[in-house]
């Protein structure tokens, strides 16, 4: 998968398979998003696998956590860049 592609698709996942709010929380936190974006080239070499990547992790996203995440987290998108690095 050819780097340039990997901010594109990561931000289209994550708008696709997150609660609205989540991913809003989530890529408006430019500066953790970098190191999403970079821990995301890692483990996916397809789009595909990377759109995967993203629903499995959004799976497990409850209610408390989506509030978590919206309403008091720091850094969204790094709670998000370790989830990637440690599926």
């Amino acid at each position: 998968m050819r780097a340039r592609l990997i901010p594109d698709l990561l931000n289209e996942a994550i708008c696709a398979h997150f609660p609205d709010d989540v991913a809003a929380a989530i890529t408006a936190d430019s500066v953790a998003m970098a190191a999403a974006i970079h821990l995301a080239g890692q483990a996916a070499t397809t789009p595909e696998e990377l759109t995967t990547l993203i629903a499995a992790i959004a799976a497990d996203v409850d209610d408390r956590l989506a509030d978590w995440l919206t309403d008091r987290a720091e850094a969204p998108a790094a709670w998000l860049a370790a989830q990637i690095r440690d599926y």
